[in-house]
C-alpha cells in the first residue's frame, strides 16, 4: 500500500497541548492523525462530536432548567426562607473575602521569604500613630 504526506497548519500552543497528551496515551502525532482518518472512512462518520459553544450551552441551560423541574416536584425537597437565603449569600461573601484575604497574605509572605521589605511592630505601631494623628 502507498502512502501520501499531507500537510497540517495549526497554533503552537495547540500542538505541543496535543503532542503532550498524546505522549501520555503512548501515541505521536502522526499515529493518531492516522487512526482518526481510518476511523472516519470506516465508521463514515466524524469519530467524534462536533457542537458549537452555543449549542453546548444551550444543552446544559435545558439539563439544568430539567433538573430544576424534577426538584420543584419533588415533595421532600427543601426550599429555604428568605432569611436562610440571604445567610447563605452573607455565607458565601464572608468566604470570598477570607478567600481574597489570604491571598494577600500568601503573597506578603511570599515577597518576605524572597528578601522584600519588612516592617517591625514598633515600625507599624509608628506609621499607624502617624497616621490617626494626621502628621502624615
Amino acid at each position: 500500500m502507498t502512502t501520501k504526506a499531507i500537510t497540517v497548519r495549526i497554533e503552537d500552543a495547540v500542538k505541543e497541548q496535543a503532542e503532550a497528551m498524546l505522549i501520555d496515551m503512548g501515541m505521536n502525532m502522526t499515529t493518531y492523525i492516522v487512526s482518526s482518518l481510518k476511523a472516519l472512512v470506516r465508521e463514515k462518520k466524524i469519530p467524534f462530536e462536533l457542537v458549537t459553544t452555543q449549542y453546548q450551552l444551550d444543552q446544559i441551560i435545558l439539563e439544568k432548567l430539567t433538573e430544576a423541574e424534577r426538584e420543584a416536584a419533588n415533595p421532600n425537597t427543601k426550599w429555604l426562607s428568605h432569611d436562610e437565603v440571604f445567610e447563605k449569600i452573607e455565607t458565601y461573601q464572608f468566604r470570598e473575602e477570607m478567600l481574597d484575604l489570604r491571598e494577600k497574605l500568601l503573597s506578603a509572605e511570599a515577597n518576605r521569604l524572597s528578601g522584600g521589605k519588612t516592617y517591625t511592630t514598633s515600625e507599624v505601631s509608628e506609621k499607624l500613630r502617624e497616621l490617626i494623628d494626621g502628621s502624615v
